[in-house]
């Protein structure tokens, strides 16, 4: 019986390492592929400037938004 189990332990940790294995091999070739084919596309993450901040403050609109925020933040600090 305890031989059984480490045969199915063994099994089982060999399933998931072949898995993550094809895993790794699958996502590195899709990276390539897509780097090769489609390289033109700019992947980085936009960047606010704090010179910026006051210009989009200003582009909210509604008041109401802002009473609505105030009010959960001041009930969250109650608790």
């Amino acid at each position: 019986m305890l031989a059984q189990g480490i045969n199915l332990m063994f099994y089982g940790m060999g399933t998931v390492f072949v898995f993550l294995t094809l895993l790794v091999f699958f996502t590195t070739v899709m990276s390539t592929i897509i780097t090769r084919f489609f390289s033109s596309v700019e992947l980085s993450p936009p960047v606010i400037e704090t010179r910026n901040l006051g210009q989009l403050a200003r582009r909210i609109p509604d008041q109401t938004l802002l009473l609505v925020l105030e009010s959960a933040i001041a009930q969250h600090r109650q608790r």
